[in-house]
């Protein structure tokens, strides 16, 4: 009954966490379609002067990094200022876990005089590190 129920609902309930019933925000929307792209790396997304981890990668990036991880809207949360990004890419790659980079393509200053100032900044992949492809300490 509750699989006939799931399989009637429409595609606009695409955008509501089934467990929770609740909308996600623009942003999960985003991280998830990002996930999709790279499941199996630990994803750390700009989101202004801090990188965020979420879900299951933020329960990793608490545990090995020793941050704190918070349920924040739909999905755990923990999060690490940009400027230590590399230390703490660095820890999560000794630990064997392959790491990616999510960087936002667009500056505040330039959204705002921008045409799209409302919207959500796009963000994409601009590294992707492992034990292999880690050098030195110029991985920014």
């Amino acid at each position: 009954s509750f699989k006939s129920y799931e399989n009637t609902q429409n595609t606009s309930d695409i955008n509501l966490n089934k467990r929770t019933k609740s909308i996600y925000t623009p942003l999960e929307l985003q991280f998830m379609a990002l996930k999709k792209q790279y499941k199996d790396a630990v994803l750390c997304v700009e989101c202004g002067y801090k990188y965020r981890f979420f879900g299951e990668d933020a329960e990793i990036a608490a545990k090995e990094l020793n941050i704190y991880c918070h349920q924040d809207h739909n999905f755990m949360t923990a999060s690490i200022p940009t400027h230590r990004l590399f230390v703490h890419v660095r820890r999560l790659v000794a630990k064997g876990y392959k790491v990616g980079v999510i960087k936002q393509m667009e500056t505040a200053a330039l959204k705002a005089a921008g045409e799209n100032k409302s919207s959500l900044f796009s963000r994409k992949l601009t590294a992707l590190y492992t034990k292999s492809t880690l050098i030195g300490e110029d991985i920014l």
